[in-house]
């Protein structure tokens, strides 16, 4: 049940960062499957790094975690403007 309840609640996030993104001009032209799954990249992103964060044992640890999170969300960002979207 629980579980059932967070995928229903990450999916609802991705869908509304989906529709978020759509509104960014250089992605308005970008078909709903290319959305969802760039939403979807950025939202696991950021779960894994929740649970990690969650789990840090020391400050030193949460200080890579949050680099790491950094990069990882800036070399999805960096990667859209390579993706050629078709509807």
């Amino acid at each position: 049940m629980l579980r059932y309840a967070i995928r229903t609640e990450i999916r609802l996030i991705t869908a509304e960062l989906a529709t978020d993104l759509a509104r960014f001009p250089a992605l308005s032209a970008w078909s709903t499957e290319d959305l969802n799954i760039l939403a979807g990249l950025f939202v696991n992103a950021m779960t894994v790094t929740a649970e990690a964060i969650e789990e840090a044992p020391d400050e030193e640890t949460l200080a890579e975690i949050k680099q790491v999170a950094v990069k990882q969300l800036r070399m999805i960002a960096l990667a859209v403007g390579g993706w050629r979207s078709k509807p």
